[in-house]
């Protein structure tokens, strides 16, 4: 999935976290706005990312948030070319289901030292696409074209961003200088249909090898899932610090 495909949904939990002072006239009534020198500014950031998960569902036109069930994406592209797994696989008309239902396991900023860390669980993500993919996992050639369908329980996402204050124009301004990203999957359901040309006799094989080895499957394209994660964040955020400064995203 590209940055610019992402940008609406991680830029709306940013936004919650961030914003304040001359955000207000683009807020909706009664929206949450945290400042740094609240006592309980963890508790605040919290509550303010619930209050936007509520509107999430159909979107939030005052901030350019389009509707999150399902969240469309036009067309992911993965390749993985090392350890047990080789795979070139292109994903199309995807629809993904449940972003919108996370809870706010925990969340810790740190103005003194720039940082962000928030944790969250989504119970339930459901995804749709048409896919094209060959290469092999574990030695096993995999090859097809069709519909496929994921879903995966009880996911866990842990984001930790450091950033640093600088001068620019005569006023402070955030930048990012490091954005790490882990994400556990509790199980994961996956069928590919049409795998092999059509032959469900191997197909089916496939999908339960693939079913009975997510987890494996899972952690080979972990550093890659991760690193495209941590970068969608990061040029989020970038933008965002670039045009606001530090006082108009987090007022005193």
């Amino acid at each position: 999935m590209s940055a610019q495909q992402l940008k609406p949904y991680i830029l709306s939990i940013l936004l919650c976290c961030l914003f304040g002072g001359n955000f207000a006239a683009l807020l909706p009534a009664n929206f949450r706005i945290c400042r740094r020198s609240d006592p309980n500014l963890n508790g605040c950031i919290k509550n303010c990312v619930e209050d936007l998960r509520d509107r999430m569902p159909v979107g939030i036109p005052q901030l350019h948030i389009p509707p999150l069930e399902p969240l469309l994406v036009p067309e992911v592209k993965l390749d993985q070319d090392s350890g047990a797994v080789y795979l070139h696989s292109t994903y199309k008309d995807i629809e993904i289901r449940g972003l919108s239902q996370f809870d706010v396991e925990n969340v810790i900023a740190n103005i003194k030292n720039n940082t962000l860390t928030m944790q969250l669980r989504f119970p339930k993500i459901n995804l749709k696409a048409n896919y094209s993919l060959r290469g092999k996992i574990m030695m096993m050639p995999l090859l097809g074209e069709g519909i496929c369908m994921a879903n995966l329980s009880d996911v866990q996402v842990l984001a930790n961003v450091v950033g640093s204050r600088y001068l620019r124009k005569g006023n402070e301004h955030l930048k990012i200088d490091d954005v790490k990203i882990r994400y556990n999957i509790g199980d994961t359901k996956i069928h590919l249909d049409n795998l092999f040309n059509g032959d469900n006799t191997l197909g089916e094989k496939m999908n339960d090898f693939l079913n009975e080895n997510w987890r494996s499957v899972s952690e080979e394209m972990r550093p890659i899932m991760e690193d495209a994660m941590a970068e969608v964040l990061r040029q989020t955020t970038e933008k965002l610090f670039q045009i606001y400064t530090y006082d108009q995203l987090l007022p005193a």
